[in-house]
């Protein structure tokens, strides 16, 4: 893997972080089925989306219909599940994605490999994150845009309308991870790789 970052700055923060913390998302992750699952689109554009819920699709007869393109992630535990929905929706999620992978294709090691520990995180920052987890699942219910595709309505969660939540996790989440130094950076990266008017429901 050739990470793409933008400056030396950030690249030297991601490095120095990833050497100090060897743990990731998947030291949280269940290697069997439990209650405590996120679900996760496998194509991504302008962000990631990672949810409790699937987004409701319908078929050429306004009936729900099954969502087929996403995957599945399995917690530990209910702490560890709530965590994680929050710290895999920021931008700090979606510019590890921009800096790794490919620009179109989620395979599963992008959550599994974010370098944040769920385990070691302090009581405050915790808490902080957990407590997020309402907002955010309200601000998507209310964000989900839909595509027509061979006559069905196919639903998605637009993150991008769910910043005034999620950018405040990255605060406390980039401060966690001891990348706050470098937040202009990952910012400038922001606005370089996302160039799609939000008014919209492209994805």
């Amino acid at each position: 893997i050739v990470p793409k970052v933008n400056t030396t700055r950030l690249a030297q923060a991601f490095e120095s972080h990833i050497r100090a913390h060897r743990k990731g998302i998947r030291d949280s992750l269940s290697s069997r089925p439990t209650k405590h699952v996120l679900y996760w689109k496998k194509t991504a554009y302008n962000w990631l989306c990672c949810c409790r819920q699937l987004p409701p699709s319908f078929d050429e007869t306004g009936q729900l219909t099954t969502k087929t393109n996403f995957g599945e992630l399995y917690f530990e535990s209910l702490d560890s599940r709530d965590l994680a929905f929050v710290a895999l929706n920021t931008k700090a999620a979606f510019l590890f994605w921009c800096i790794m992978g490919d620009d179109l294709n989620v395979p599963r090691w992008v959550f599994a490999d974010f370098p944040l520990d769920l385990g070691a995180l302090p009581a405050d920052i915790e808490t902080g994150l957990v407590v997020m987890g309402e907002p955010l699942q309200r601000a998507m219910e209310a964000a989900v845009s839909f595509k027509l595709n061979a006559g069905k309505k196919v639903g998605n969660y637009n993150l991008a309308q769910c910043r005034s939540v999620t950018d405040l996790a990255d605060e406390v989440l980039l401060r966690a991870m001891g990348l706050d130094a470098a937040t202009e950076d990952l910012e400038l990266l922001y606005v370089q790789m996302v160039r799609t008017d939000f008014d919209g429901d492209r994805e």
